[in-house]
């Protein structure tokens, strides 16, 4: 209804009555052609003019077919052979209006502002009317085009000013196109609130003249203006009514183009399942191969993100979905427009996928297909991503590590942006640990710590960083063994992410530490931590909450053992061991605790454990996650034992078994049956725990197709067969099996199983020498001597 092509039309017309007016006796092309014929004619019948109709009708015609170099020289050279450097008569502004719009088709914009400020500013023309409008309009995108936006906003203002000056009512749809055009310059330059208010302004006025597409449009606008200020829920809304107008038009386009917006924000708003339904209906509509490219690619993260809970086979169905997605949206790219960085990045996103679902080389075939497109586009930032994603799998096969480092190093010396930077840091780190170079992934680590100072470093990067190298250095020290340093480090990375905008930061950090300070013996710290991380943790469903309740559950029932226990040595008993002076002097967090963990210090063991079990239960209860539902079990079932309710945590223990194996999660029938063995033991069933032991034993190794995927299950089952020799007093069959346990645990780098290992060994020297002081009394007196 309003576009340059709508505007040739109507210049052809006028064109065509001007050469009607001359008679079927007069030639255009034939008429003599001179400057003094332009002050001696009128401007209707002068010879200049009636030629210049004649080659704009054909300009006109070779521009409504995209030739616009052959229709700049149908208009150009006439007007260079008459010295015409700027318009005199309404048929020379609109030859110039066409020629300028010629030149910014073409992208040559300088010259396109350079020919349509002739036309805006010429004061020869009687009446430029939409002539002139047309120039203001022309120069204000050429400026937009060039990035130039102070211009370009001053051009439309321009725009709006003369038609507010001439005729506004005739104006009524210019007027309209204008809002909406500055409107985009405001997207432009994220001045979201100017751009909403000039489509509002757009918005009715489309509506009183009919035209509900373009009515569609600018509320289409409203919505991305919302959106791209974050205020998704509010973007939606307007699209939903904008949809409804553009449903009206039955313009599948529009519609198309309005239902990708809306699957748009409702991935951003994590509501996949409408987002997929939404972009499907799109697609069918989508002409624009790079929308549609767009849309597959939504899809696609849809269903990547789509929860299925622990149904395994929902979830392989999702991920198929999603790499069809991906795959159709590679073709486009590829072959239905020519954008070559595009290509890398979706050819990334493939390849990320693969990995993601376990199919390592299919990941590695296309990171190095798409690091070959960014080589011949020179398309240096994608480059850097490709082999950066390309280490990455590299150092999960032990044979391409030196790659995977070559790589890393490479592109952390070649970039300068610090995004890049961080991942080639975390990256090599990686390496390092995986292959044992502790000191070398703290040297790493601690470069990684200053990127924060550099001079071009986003606002943020200083906490930022801390937060990411800061946690991996604390695992280095973990490591390296010294966990009072880990312990501390994360503390840092506590004070980093202190803002609320930054909770994820605050609660991983906390449940690190405080799992540190338990594996030290100081219950107090690792319990103010882990209260603290259970406060800033979400809820249910994004499973932080019930991680941070299962750990500091699990620490109150070893509280409540150790305490009602007194004689037994345990990892729970608080250390008294001071921190090194160097070390201490880092930690950021204040030696008084806080009044939260006053108040959980002063409970009675009694109260612990009955905290515990509600916690446990509470998450059993609420949690979706099956895999957390029976962790749960699992410890309240050794909550149970601890207050000596042995029936009870069976059953519990059962239950939990039972659960696993329904749902397939063998990754913790190890931890389950392994207690559930302890409990047997406490109700004198040795010999039933070990049945149950070795049967879970065997059922690791024939589901497993080597030692790598069975290890996991394998090694609390073993730990448990040691307790129950120990239980027989044959402590040295015992010893033997925590020597395998923490032999395996070393080869895997799985420490806690190795330090529990440890830990036991030395608990079971301690009931040896128990045991053999026994012995050593009664041979003394004779007598049997009293349980202690």
């Amino acid at each position: 209804w309003f576009s340059p092509r709508h505007f040739w039309r109507c210049m052809l017309r006028r064109a065509m009555l001007g050469l009607a007016r001359v008679g079927s006796g007069a030639s255009a092309t034939t008429a003599i052609i001179t400057p003094a014929s332009l002050e001696t004619n009128g401007e209707e019948d002068n010879a200049v003019d009636i030629a210049l109709s004649d080659y704009l009708q054909e300009a006109v015609q070779l521009g409504a077919v995209h030739k616009w170099q052959e229709a700049i020289d149908y208009i150009e050279g006439p007007l260079e052979e008459e010295g015409i450097t700027a318009p005199q008569t309404n048929i020379q502004s609109s030859a110039f209006v066409f020629l300028g719009t010629a030149y910014r088709e073409l992208g040559e914009h300088k010259r396109a502002i350079e020919v349509l400020s002739a036309a805006a500013e010429s004061e020869k023309v009687k009446e430029p009317g939409v002539s002139k409008l047309m120039a203001l309009l022309g120069i204000a995108k050429s400026y937009r085009a060039l990035q130039e936006y102070p211009k370009s906003t001053e051009q439309f203002l321009a725009a709006l000013r003369y038609i507010a000056d001439t005729d506004p009512e005739r104006y009524q749809k210019h007027k309209c196109a204008v809002h909406a055009e500055l409107a985009n310059v405001f997207l432009d330059t994220k001045q979201f609130a100017m751009a909403r208010q000039h489509f509002q302004q757009a918005s009715p006025i489309a509506v009183k003249l009919g035209n509900m597409h373009m009515a569609a449009m600018t509320m289409e606008g409203q919505a991305k203006s919302f959106i791209l200020q974050g205020q998704f829920e509010d973007g939606l809304a307007v699209l939903v009514e904008a949809l409804k107008v553009a449903e009206a038009t039955k313009d599948s386009r529009q519609i198309a183009a309005i239902k990708y917006q809306m699957g748009s924000a409702y991935l951003q708003t994590r509501q996949y399942a409408e987002a997929i339904k939404v972009l499907q209906e799109s697609l069918s509509g989508l002409t624009d191969p790079r929308e549609a490219w767009m849309a597959n690619i939504g899809i696609a993260s849809a269903y990547q993100r789509l929860d299925a809970g622990d149904d395994k086979s929902e979830r392989n169905k999702n991920n198929r979905t999603a790499e069809r997605h991906l795959v159709t949206a590679v073709e486009i790219v590829s072959n239905k427009f020519e954008d070559l960085p595009s290509e890398v990045s979706t050819r990334i996103r493939l390849a990320s996928h693969y990995r993601d679902v376990g199919r390592h080389e299919e990941a590695i075939e296309h990171y190095k297909a798409a690091l070959r497109v960014a080589e011949q586009a020179k398309f240096e930032s994608g480059m850097h991503g490709a082999k950066l994603h390309l280490a990455l799998e590299y150092a999960k096969i032990k044979k391409e590590r030196p790659k995977a480092e070559q790589l890393l190093t490479e592109v952390n010396a070649a970039t300068k942006d610090v995004a890049m930077k961080k991942n080639c840091i975390s990256g090599l780190a990686e390496v390092y640990h995986y292959t044992g170079q502790i000191d070398k992934a703290i040297s790493v680590l601690e470069e990684g710590l200053e990127l924060g100072k550099l001079p071009d470093a986003p606002p943020g990067t200083l906490n930022e960083v801390r937060g990411l190298f800061g946690s991996q250095l604390a695992h280095s020290y973990a490591r390296k063994g010294e966990y009072l340093k880990a312990a501390e480090t994360y503390d840092l990375v506590r004070g980093a992410a202190g803002d609320a905008s930054q909770l994820a930061g605050v609660f991983s950090s906390c449940l690190s530490a405080g799992n540190l300070y338990r594996t030290l013996g100081q219950t107090a710290k690792a319990e103010e931590r882990l209260r603290e991380a259970l406060s800033v943790a979400t809820n249910f469903t994004d499973e932080s909450y019930p991680t941070a309740s299962l750990a500091l559950s699990s620490l109150l029932v070893e509280q409540y053992t150790n305490e009602s226990r007194p004689g037994q040595s345990s990892p729970g008993k608080e250390s008294t061991t001071e921190a090194p002076a160097e070390t201490s002097k880092t930690t950021t967090t204040s030696a008084t605790p806080s009044p939260a963990a006053e108040m959980a210090q002063s409970k009675t063991p009694e109260e612990k454990i009955e905290e515990a079990i509600s916690l446990y239960k509470n998450t059993v209860d609420n949690v979706n996650s099956d895999s957390i539902k029976c962790k749960a079990m699992v410890g309240l079932g050794v909550a149970l034992h601890a207050t000596k309710k042995e029936q009870e945590a069976l059953s519990k223990l059962k239950e939990a078994h039972s659960l696993a194996k329904k749902k397939s999660i063998t990754e913790i029938e190890g931890m389950i049956l392994s207690n559930m063995s302890v409990v047997l033991i406490s109700l004198g069933q040795p010999d039933e725990a070990k049945s149950v032991l070795e049967a879970g034993i065997k059922a690791a190794k024939s589901r497993a197709s080597n030692e790598a995927e069975s290890i996991q299950t394998i090694l609390p089952l073993l730990l448990g067969l040691a307790e129950v020799e120990a239980s027989k007093q044959d402590f040295d069959a015992a010893r033997q099996i925590y020597q395998q346990v923490f032999d395996k645990a070393s080869q895997y780098s799985m420490w806690e199983f190795a330090t529990t290992a440890q830990r036991r060994v030395a608990n079971l020297e301690d009931a040896a020498m128990d045991e053999m002081m026994k012995t050593q009394l009664k041979e003394m007196k004779g007598v049997e001597p009293k349980a202690q």
